[in-house]
């Protein structure tokens, strides 16, 4: 899938704005969701299992660190699980999916360039470059603040 233009009128970024995924914007755009997060399943076997399972059914699930408890559904489970694991956010991926997966793992918490130059490996002019400018991919966009 490719990016869409942003709407004018937006604020200018810098390496300092802080983005997130704006699930909305999957919405508006009528994007399958659901098959971009499969994607994030190295576990071929659980994709094809989360394939044909219902979203509906929903399940308890423990944050490790934080004891907190969740409802969540298989796949949202199962994200969960890859995110905790070595290698979720790597070099052979794209930019924009290392950055998404890095939200997928932190709970969406918003994280400017600067931010994410560490854990993505990527230069911070060049994480704002591609996901600050004209163009929104997978949802990426700077946080109303």
């Amino acid at each position: 899938m490719t990016g869409l233009p942003r709407l004018g009128g937006l604020p200018s970024t810098n390496a300092d704005t802080r983005f997130h995924i704006d699930y909305g914007w999957w919405e508006s755009q009528q994007a399958e969701l659901r098959n971009y997060l499969l994607t994030h399943i190295s576990d071929l076997t659980l994709r094809d299992r989360l394939k044909q399972s219902s979203t509906e059914r929903v399940h308890d699930f423990v944050d490790p660190e934080t004891g907190e408890v969740s409802r969540l559904n298989a796949l949202e489970v199962a994200i969960k699980q890859q995110a905790s694991r070595d290698g979720f956010i790597n070099q052979h991926i794209s930019l924009v999916d290392n950055v998404f997966r890095v939200f997928l793992a932190n709970g969406n918490t918003p994280l400017s360039p600067r931010e994410l130059e560490p854990i993505v490996g990527k230069p911070a002019s060049l994480i704002h470059k591609t996901i600050g400018g004209t163009t929104i991919y997978k949802g990426i966009h700077a946080v109303d603040e």
